[in-house]
């Protein structure tokens, strides 16, 4: 990739932090927030599901049921099952902090070290799109 598609690439990652932190809406809706999913461009979404098949797929599935090998060891979560969504109310700063920090001793490693803020942004972003599929 070009140096002007880096910064372009670079550009697009920052708006999708600062429309998913920015406060608003998105923060106090702890499930749903559809239009948290309609500002994700085509763009942001394709890298985020990149993101996701790198770092979270062999888990969480590439459909986000947690039905593979490893989230059956795991007990990785079904992001799409609705129960799911109701218990926890994943916000997207729960999200956010799950990625970056890890969930548990043994459980979803952190990701903090190997990612980068926005992109944890764009996976928590993503996450919340598999709600009701």
């Amino acid at each position: 990739m070009g140096r002007r598609g880096k910064s372009t690439a670079a550009l697009l990652m920052l708006l999708l932090v600062a429309i998913v932190s920015g406060g608003g809406h998105f923060g106090r809706h702890a499930v749903g927030a559809p239009a948290a999913q309609k500002k994700m461009s085509s763009k942001q979404r394709a890298r985020a599901k990149v993101l996701y098949a790198n770092n979270c797929a062999r888990c969480h599935g590439s459909d986000g049921r947690g039905e593979t090998m490893m989230g059956r060891a795991y007990a990785a979560p079904n992001f799409t099952d609705a129960g799911w969504w109701k218990k926890e109310r994943p916000t997207v700063q729960r999200l956010t902090t799950s990625i970056r920090e890890g969930r548990g001793q043994h459980r979803m490693p952190a990701f903090g070290e190997q990612l980068s803020k926005s992109e944890i942004a764009a996976l928590a972003a993503l996450v919340r799109t598999f709600k009701g599929k």
